[in-house]
């Protein structure tokens, strides 16, 4: 066999820290004589493996291109907007590649302030930094709050001062809502109108004006209507719903509500609230006064007549007022039961009665309330003179003019007419084994002390 191969040299020790460069006999063969011969670089192991840059490499190949790069670096360009590349921490930026800051906008310079809420990034003209909005919205005049959140304080303006809105709605948020028109003047208030007129008033009819309170919601003692009040100082004029029975009542001079106003006192009525003083010498002109005493409803008319409605007709048919007669009237029924019952009251503060001379004259009718025609009349007088603050001073004593009875009524308590400070009060009569039932009928004559 040509070219046999040479015995192996007997000074290479083998064993398990060789490599083996061929794998068969051809591969042998080739690199004997001298022919190509390549070999693969991963499949020349390393043992142990090379450590190259603290890094471990176990074929040939790994680590002779680990060994090429620390000899030969690649070359890594610049970047630019087209491709990727070495970006340097130079011009609006600075500091390491794990902490960059931005010191400047394309070449302008960016201080170092700290900002605050709501600052934005603001040229100072030398550096760019946080400030405050130069053109920030303030709430003032009309409006207060932030930039981000008002609220209407007050409306003013040019005159007229136009508001478009078809609805202007209060928050439901607010409990209480004043509307109020203040100035400051020496002069005695502001007028204050509220009209509803056309721009054009030619063949054009006034608009209405309709002040609507709140619908109630219906059920229990808070379910009814809002009221509506007009004050000076006090309740002057209100209508309002009573929660007892949800009764409408228009109240003059006086609030309106459940006490004065009680149950079973009527709907849809008119209230009105006793005078704090009443009428005294002088006479309204061009008009008449109706006010309110504790025996009811009063009227002073320019002609100087004054006397309580629904008494009696008009006194002129008594007598002329004008000359300082005046005429009191009225009649009730009552019931006694034991002991006489207060059957008519009046109060002798009217002006009429100052500084004037009474006749009293009651006509008292009483019978047994039962089944019996037991009864009794008696024609009472007496006469008062007041004086100018109504308290009174009797003339003589109580006449009781042909009194008669029927049946058992001759051992009842006499009828009497009494005064117990300046009221002038008619009293029945009385039984204590039975109840009667008594008319009364009572006229009261004045006549100013000439």
């Amino acid at each position: 066999m040509p070219n046999p191969p040479k015995p192996i040299n007997p000074n290479i020790v083998t064993g398990a820290h060789t490599g083996r460069v061929v794998s068969d006999r051809y591969d042998f063969q080739k690199h004997i004589i001298g022919e190509e011969f390549r070999h693969d670089g991963y499949a020349l192991n390393l043992d142990p493996p090379i450590l190259i840059n603290s890094e471990e490499f176990d074929d040939v190949h790994s680590a002779i291109s680990q060994l090429s790069n620390l000899i030969n670096p690649p070359v890594i360009p610049d970047a630019t907007t087209a491709s990727k590349g070495i970006v340097r921490l130079r011009g609006d930026i600075e500091g390491t590649a794990e902490a960059v800051i931005v010191k400047g906008l394309r070449g302008n310079p960016v201080n170092t302030g700290s900002p605050s809420i709501d600052h934005v990034l603001t040229w100072d003209g030398a550096a760019w930094g946080p400030a405050a909005p130069a053109n920030t919205f303030t709430a003032g005049g009309d409006l207060t709050g932030t930039s981000s959140s008002q609220h209407l304080i007050s409306i003013s303006g040019g005159s007229p001062l136009l508001i478009f809105a078809e609805v202007f709605q209060v928050s439901n948020e607010l409990e209480n809502f004043l509307f109020t028109h203040e100035a400051a003047t020496t002069t005695p208030g502001s007028l204050f109108t509220i009209r509803a007129q056309s721009t054009s008033l030619s063949n054009n009819p006034g608009g209405d004006i309709v002040l609507e309170t709140g619908e109630g919601g219906g059920g229990g003692s808070n379910g009814v209507y809002g009221s509506f009040s007009i004050n000076v100082e006090e309740i002057l004029f209100q209508i309002k719903q009573l929660t007892t029975g949800a009764r409408t009542v228009i109240g003059l001079c006086g609030e309106v509500n459940n006490t004065v106003m009680p149950a079973d006192t009527g709907d849809n009525v008119i209230y009105i609230k006793e005078a704090i003083t009443a009428p005294t010498a002088g006479v309204p002109v061009d008009g008449a006064i109706l006010y309110a005493k504790e025996d009811g409803l009063w009227t002073k008319s320019q002609n100087g007549d004054h006397f309580r409605l629904g008494t009696h007709p008009n006194p002129t048919i008594w007598g002329n007022t004008t000359d300082g007669q005046i005429y009191e009237g009225m009649r009730t029924t009552t019931t006694s039961t034991g002991t006489p019952a207060i059957a008519i009251t009046i109060s002798l503060l009217d002006p009429g009665f100052f500084n004037a001379m009474l006749k009293v004259e009651a006509v008292i009718v009483g019978k047994k309330a039962d089944t019996t025609l037991d009864a009794s009349i008696h024609n009472l007088t007496r006469g008062y003179v007041v004086d100018d603050v109504g308290s009174p001073t009797a003339v003589g004593s109580q006449t009781s003019t042909d009194p008669r009875t029927n049946g058992g009524a001759s051992g009842w308590t006499v009828p009497a007419i009494t005064v117990t400070g300046t009221t002038l009060q008619i009293l029945t009569g009385a039984n204590a084994a039975t109840d009667i039932r008594w008319f009364v009928y009572v006229k009261v004559i004045a006549n100013a002390i000439p």
